[in-house]
């Protein structure tokens, strides 16, 4: 399991996946209180690469409570498995991703 709390990513820059984070076989990620702003990826073949702010493969559970997407290019998740990506909107106050897809329970604009 991995908890972040407090933090925040931004402008983190990676060539091709998980501008913020990459996480592969990762049981449980849960953040709380975090903010993902203005990262991206290097490549610019938006079909092919994706996760500005985070990049998941592998079994698992994502889940954010009052965390921040602002800025992530080219999209703010993406789901290796089901490859399917997510915009979370402005401010996820309790939302999950799983193998099936992302639920932001409650998104809002600021």
């Amino acid at each position: 399991d991995i908890v972040l709390s407090g933090v925040t990513f931004q402008d983190n820059v990676a060539d091709d996946a998980g501008g913020a984070i990459m996480l592969v076989d990762v049981a449980r990620f849960q953040a709380t209180d975090v903010v993902f702003d203005g990262n991206h990826l290097a490549h610019e073949d938006t079909t092919l690469y994706h996760g500005g702010a985070i990049w998941f493969t592998g079994a698992g559970e994502l889940e954010f409570r009052d965390t921040r997407f602002t800025s992530n290019a080219p999209d703010d998740i993406f789901l290796g498995e089901v490859h399917d990506s997510c915009d979370a909107g402005t401010t996820v106050s309790v939302g999950t991703c799983d193998q099936n897809g992302c639920d932001f329970g409650t998104c809002t604009e600021p």
